[in-house]
């Protein structure tokens, strides 16, 4: 009796085990539903196209799923709908995502400069695989790069789920995790969003110096201009120190959006700065407030230039403050040299003769003058 008892309970548990498998096989929607995955974009610039490679899990933006989230608390016809098109073979899926990415890319909101205009170049999709295991498809999408352009910035659509925004073949490269409606930091084309501090300002002072190597001939004729003032140390001192601080004023007002001057007006005001300081050498030898004061105001549209520089460089997000000073830094520092080098170079030999001195101010404030009148006025001319 006790035997049949035994055997009772053994074929009582198998049938319950036997309904367990049974019950669970008749929800398989729910069981194949249990996918979290967030889309990821890779991005690189290759001469003057960005490419943007999105690994997103195409059938759960098709049925109106959230891709990061478990589909076990959906709605039912969408994770029907989903586990359907999962089974659906590449060829056939394709049409489906071209159909779907095309006017969906437009909420993709990618600035660089202006507005990029989004281009869709295809789509890789795997081949059916385990029906509970979400495939990840691969769009490809492109964008033209305007010119002088330093730096990106996206935002993710709301209702989409996570974003992780990934930055490839550059140094120090930028990673970084957006929810949906948010918007990444401005990221430098270049590279250098993941430099801590300290590389930060190893990296961009020697970009300052070679920006007045390569573009800051104004900035250099700007500063000989305050050397031929006198040729006595003292002045030459105190406009320098004027036109540092014109200068980092403006960079700093520029990192906090304020617009100092416009960019048409900075073609015009940096000539014209240097035109009337050459010729305020040819009417009067020493410097007094007034020059100070001058020097400082037209130090700041040199500013914005060199802030725009840095711009389209590309400024790490988290780095502001390291690399406008090192930059900057860079940049002051390699004018004050060359305009002290030149400086020592006419002062020493002529400081016994006043007269020489004199004759020599004269002569290089003209030259000055003269280039500053030409680059003033063959704008109105050549057009």
């Amino acid at each position: 009796m006790a035997g049949r008892c035994g055997w009772v309970a053994v074929l009582r548990a198998a049938l319950l085990l036997l309904g367990l498998v049974i019950s669970i096989g008749t929800v398989p929607d729910r069981a194949m539903s249990q996918s979290a995955t967030p889309t990821i974009i890779d991005f690189r610039v290759e001469g003057k196209t960005l490419f943007l490679e999105i690994s997103m899990n195409a059938e759960a933006f098709l049925a109106g799923l959230r891709p990061d989230t478990d589909f076990s608390d959906a709605d039912e016809k969408m994770v029907s709908r989903y586990n359907a098109l999962r089974k659906t073979v590449s060829s056939e899926l394709e049409p489906m995502v071209r159909d779907f990415v095309k006017p969906w890319m437009q909420s993709l909101q990618v600035q660089i400069g202006s507005a990029a205009q989004l281009s869709y170049e295809g789509v890789r999709i795997p081949v059916v695989g385990d029906p509970q295991t979400a495939r990840i498809s691969r769009v490809l999408l492109t964008a033209p790069v305007p010119e002088g352009a330093g730096g990106m910035r996206l935002t993710w659509p709301a209702g989409h789920g996570a974003l992780i925004l990934r930055q490839q073949q550059v140094v120090a490269p930028y990673t970084g995790y957006l929810a949906g409606g948010q918007t990444s930091p401005l990221i430098p084309l270049n590279g250098g969003a993941a430099l801590d501090a300290r590389e930060t300002l190893k990296s961009f002072f020697p970009k300052g110096v070679a920006w007045v190597f390569s573009n800051g001939v104004q900035q250099v004729l700007f500063v000989l201009a305050l050397v031929f003032l006198s040729l006595r140390l003292m002045p030459y001192a105190a406009q320098i120190l004027a036109f540092v601080a014109g200068v980092a004023l403006a960079m700093v007002l520029r990192v906090m959006g304020l617009q100092v001057i416009g960019v048409s007006t900075v073609a015009l005001a940096i000539p014209a700065g240097i035109v009337l300081l050459a010729i305020w050498n040819l009417l009067a030898s020493r410097s007094g407030g007034l020059r100070v004061v001058a020097v400082f105001v037209l130090a700041m549209p040199h500013g914005v230039v060199l802030f725009d520089g840095l711009a389209r460089i590309g400024v790490p997000p988290d780095r502001t403050t390291q690399a406008l000073l090192a930059y900057g830094g860079g940049a002051l520092l390699a004018l004050t040299a060359l305009s002290t080098l030149v400086f020592v170079s006419v002062a020493i030999p002529t400081q016994r003769s006043h007269r020489l001195r004199g004759r020599m101010s004269v002569l290089a404030s003209m030259l000055i003058a003269a280039i500053g009148l030409y680059w003033l006025l063959a704008p109105v001319v050549l057009a």
